[in-house]
């Protein structure tokens, strides 16, 4: 009998001892994973630290950048003034002053205008046009004046009493709104290219975007004096075809600008000739022959027409 206990504690020994570094085991697995979790928290702490780091250098960098730009405008602006209380500006091109104006015309007319030609849409509008005996007003951008094509159409606009305008010559507008410089020197290209081209001298424009827009924030102000102190005249719309915005239909622009022009008896409709406005041309006599049915009278506008203009933002 004490033979055979002696055999079972010999056969017990073991398996404790495999108990024993079973818990062992156990105890440095979780020792492990408890120092796996912690390590795991500090990393993803340090990188949220390094995280907000980051956004702070590069606030500072765009702060930084932003002092630079403000500073730099105001050594412009210092550089720029005169002794006798000119502005730089106000020295170029001489030659761009008109006659002061004696007043403006106010008709209830509709004033069809086309942007960013001339291009063979314009071909096209100018077909309907002359069909119905319509002068219309074209501002025309000075990069599409560059070939043969370009230039007999605008000869033919000038040959057929439409009014030609300028839309700037590169009709970029991160560059013309620089400063009024810059507005100033791609201006003077197109007119000269106008007036070479058919003995006209452009009196009216119209701004890339508008008179206010998002690129011209910093300018628009002082941009618009100096054109109107030499004597031109720019337009806005009151009537927008919506033709610029992506694929249209031609029955959608219809809708758009009769919509407009009912709402204002006296319409300067803003629409495009540039090459890819096809359905502008494709509406255009539809278009006409209603508001002709319906009493309207047309005319182009001139530099005495009263002109539509955006307001300055608050």
């Amino acid at each position: 009998m004490h033979v055979q206990t002696k055999s079972k504690k010999k056969h017990l020994l073991p398996l404790a001892l495999i108990i024993a570094m079973a818990a062992v085991m156990a105890g440095l697995c979780v020792v492990s994973w408890s120092e796996r979790g912690r390590l795991q928290n500090e990393l993803e702490a340090q990188q949220q630290q390094l995280n907000v780091a980051q956004r702070r250098v590069q606030q500072a960098e765009q702060e930084l950048s932003d002092l630079q730009e403000e500073y730099d405008k105001l050594l412009k602006k210092q550089d720029s003034s005169k002794p006798n209380g000119e502005i730089a500006y106000q020295t170029l091109y001489p030659e761009l002053m008109l006659d002061p104006l004696t007043g403006y015309t106010q008709e209830q007319k509709v004033y069809l205008t086309f942007d960013d030609g001339p291009s063979e849409r314009t071909i096209e509008i100018l077909d309907v046009l002359k069909q119905r005996d319509i002068k219309a007003t074209f501002f025309v951008v000075g990069s599409n004046l560059n070939s043969e094509q370009g230039q007999e159409i605008l000869r033919r606009m000038a040959d057929e009493g439409h009014t030609i305008g300028i839309h700037t010559d590169s009709h970029q507008y991160r560059s013309i709104y620089t400063s009024v410089e810059d507005y100033l020197n791609d201006f003077k290209k197109v007119y000269d290219k106008v007036y070479e081209i058919t003995g006209v001298k452009p009196e009216i424009f119209r701004f890339p975007g508008g008179s206010v827009n998002g690129y011209n924030g910093d300018i628009y102000q002082e941009l618009i004096a100096e054109m109107m102190r030499r004597g031109f005249s720019y337009y806005d719309w009151n009537v927008s075809s919506a033709d610029a915005t992506g694929s249209i239909s031609a029955d959608t622009i219809t809708k758009n600008c009769l919509s407009g022009i009912h709402a204002y008896r006296r319409s300067i409709v803003l629409m495009h000739d540039s090459a890819a406005k096809k359905t502008t041309a494709q509406a255009l006599p539809g278009l006409l022959d209603t508001l002709i049915a319906e009493g309207y009278e047309f005319a182009p506008l001139t530099r005495e027409t009263l002109p539509v203009t955006f307001a300055y933002p608050d």
